[in-house]
């Protein structure tokens, strides 16, 4: 399939299905707001893969970026998260191969029911809505409500429904539409908000052992419900409940907070962290009490509480207190005359987090492959005019654009660069960057001025403004140097030196971000300039020496959880008035350390030596595992340290290959 879709794709699908249905039949009128209806039996084929025929259907002639996300499934939870923007309908013949190739490594992988305006996933960045959604979650339509146009089974006897509409509606009416939906389904309660993930067919659904496919069972390709009578069943729906309590008809909105608030309170406040019951279930005076208490202790007034937890009852669907408001009036009572320690959360949140189980514990994911580990605090030295800025850019520009680096895998993700100093230099780096590599995926930021990263208040001021100027989490954070950051101070000094990796540890984990400090090497070229501390107490150190002209060489110094990667060679070129990293290679023959190869290396590096063409690495893996019972922790840990050391890479479609080597006279014959 090819990777994008030109404007007329969807039109001529169109046109061929009808013509190869000969016609449409007419559904007889099962609901008000059934509208036109056009049959196409599930087996039909606008394209070749389900998934993109799911979104031509809930798409259709809209314009903006689909939205997707993938993620490993580890003892219930998704790791090592990735998201993924396309246009539509430019890119929308890209779907295929990118579903199939997260889908073929073991990863999960879902996307936006709604188009977005921007390439992010964010409800302020929601676009027109052509169809309704619901998690049906194995309930079946009843009767009273018209058949969807689409369904998705995620695992045997589970499902999730598509209504096509006639005509686009608001962001925001569809998502009320979707919940109205939801309540008359008794479905998935959480399954109708904007920015909703859904799973995408064609794919796995790896939470569950036997992986089951997630199929596109039904779709009437040419339906649609006429959106107008939609309007009129389903927004009245959400007057009342059930239960006959009142319902506000609106959805959710992410107001601001009338107060600045750390990153953990303003989950409270969005109403993603809460208080739950024994049964899960939302404890809606407990949290409103916390959420009470976060803004108390943030410095807001009593009726600066008092009105925010009546707007955030109603505005998070809660509705605890709505008919009887004298309850937020008691709840600010208690909290401005009792001592303020009764007034923050519940103790239990103050307590250590045992791991009971090393199993649970992650394995270490790469930022950059073989290069940045994903979290933790890493230093790129050197002395003076050896490109540490350009290098430091480069790495930071790939992740945001979401594009390997020189053949290494990267996770993606927004950025921050924090520029101590060469403001205008940065300016034109950045522009001749993009000018060569394209525009960026995510968002950067950047911070013109130092932080003082040994003192915890301003740091913790840095993560709050992060969190505030950044709608999704950085998993990058340059500081370019830290003789800035330590201005002042005498960098000599182990006391300041352990305040400074203490601080960018946890600026590292409150985002679960890599810190990057950018540093000088010490007069000998043989460590970090500074006290000692620094090289202990850090991830990673990287350094760069040999400038010979536009190259330089970038070698590991220490690599805590992995092994230290083979010297690279770092070759720039003149774009525009700036410089741009141009290639990254070996800095010694391929091949220099193939005899010290041993054990489980030399064991999956012979499966790929003996392969015919390059392998992908599922096929690599199984073999591996056929010719010599490798696990699957041994296969990825022989070859991660066979790709850090060069002696394997990727190709241009992602298959790995043995990197040819040149002889040598102390080279022998004898297999690895």
């Amino acid at each position: 399939m090819s990777g994008k879709a030109p404007a007329n794709f969807i039109v001529a699908a169109r046109a061929k299905e009808n013509h190869l249905r000969g016609g449409a039949s007419t559904e007889a009128g099962t609901a008000d707001w059934l509208g036109h209806e056009r049959m196409v039996d599930s087996e039909s084929r606008l394209t070749e893969h389900p998934a993109t025929r799911l979104l031509i259907h809930l798409f259709r002639d809209l314009e903006g970026w689909m939205g997707f996300l993938s993620g490993r499934r580890q003892h219930g939870k998704l790791v090592d998260v990735r998201q993924h923007y396309l246009r539509y309908p430019e890119e929308v013949g890209s779907v295929a191969a990118w579903a199939e190739g997260e889908s073929g490594v073991g990863r999960e992988t879902f996307f936006c029911v709604h188009l977005l305006t921007r390439p992010e996933r964010r409800k302020d960045a929601a676009s027109d809505v052509l169809a309704l959604w619901v998690d049906a979650d194995g309930v079946e339509v009843p009767d009273e409500l018209p058949p969807p146009t689409a369904v998705v089974e995620t695992s045997p006897g589970r499902h999730h429904d598509y209504w096509g509409l006639s005509s686009s509606v608001p962001p925001e009416e569809g998502a009320v539409m979707s919940r109205s939906l939801a309540r008359i389904l008794g479905a998935d309660p959480s399954g109708w908000d904007l920015s909703q993930l859904l799973r995408l067919p064609g794919t796995r659904n790896y939470k569950y052992p036997e992986a089951p496919p997630v199929r596109l069972t039904m779709l009437r390709a040419n339906s649609r419900r006429d959106t107008e009578k939609a309007r009129q069943r389903l927004l009245p729906a959400l007057s009342s409940d059930r239960d006959g309590q009142a319902i506000v008809l609106a959805v959710p909105v992410a107001t601001e907070p009338p107060v600045a608030l750390d990153r953990e309170s303003r989950r409270a406040w969005d109403g993603v962290e809460f208080v739950r019951k024994d049964h899960g279930e939302v404890d809606r005076s407990e949290s409103l009490y916390r959420l009470a208490a976060i803004l108390k202790a943030a410095e807001a007034s009593r009726a600066v509480v008092l009105a925010a937890l009546a707007e955030r009852d109603a505005a998070l669907g809660w509705h605890k207190y709505t008919d009887r408001p004298e309850e937020y009036e008691r709840i600010c009572e208690k909290l401005f005359t009792e001592p303020d320690a009764k007034a923050q959360p519940a103790a239990k949140d103050d307590l250590y987090r045992f791991v009971l189980n090393l199993d649970e514990v992650a394995e270490l994911e790469w930022l950059v492959e073989g290069v940045l580990p994903a979290g933790g605090v890493a230093v790129l030295a050197g002395k003076e005019n050896t490109f540490k800025s350009f290098l430091a850019l480069d790495l930071l520009n790939h992740v945001t654009a979401g594009r390997d680096w020189h053949g290494r895998r990267i996770k993606a993700g927004p950025g921050v660069f924090i520029a101590g100093e060469g403001l205008r230099g940065l300016k034109r780096r950045q522009r001749a960057w993009t000018s060569k590599n394209g525009l960026l995926r995510w968002q950067m930021a950047y911070l013109t001025h130092a932080v003082p990263l040994t003192d915890m208040k301003a740091v913790d001021r840095l993560a709050r403004s992060i969190g505030s100027a950044m709608p999704e989490l950085p998993v990058l954070i340059v500081v370019d140097t830290l003789s800035r950051a330590l201005t002042g101070i005498d960098e000599n000094s182990q006391k300041e030196m352990s305040r400074l990796v203490a601080n960018a540890e946890w600026l590292a984990r409150e985002f679960s971000a890599t810190v990057l400090l950018v540093h000088h090497t010490d007069k000998g070229q043989s460590g970090l300039r500074g006290s000692s501390v620094l090289a202990g107490g850090v991830d990673t150190i990287l350094t760069v020496d040999g400038r010979n002209s536009l190259s330089v060489r970038l070698k590991c110094n220490k690599q805590k959880d992995a092994a230290e990667f083979a010297p690279l060679l770092v070759e720039l070129q003149e774009h525009e008035d700036s410089l741009c990293v141009a290639n990254v290679r070996p800095a010694d023959p391929p091949g220099r350390n193939l005899r010290s190869v041993a054990g489980f290396e030399a064991k999956v590096l012979a499966v790929l030596t003996k392969a015919d063409a390059p392998m992908r690495h599922g096929e690599w893996k199984a073999a591996a595992k056929a010719s010599h019972g490798l696990n699957d922790g041994q296969f990825d840990r022989a070859r991660k340290s066979l790709f850090a050391r060069d002696l394997v890479a990727r190709t241009e479609n992602g298959c790995w290959r043995v990197v040819e080597r040149e002889p040598s006279s102390d080279d022998d014959n004898d297999e690895p």
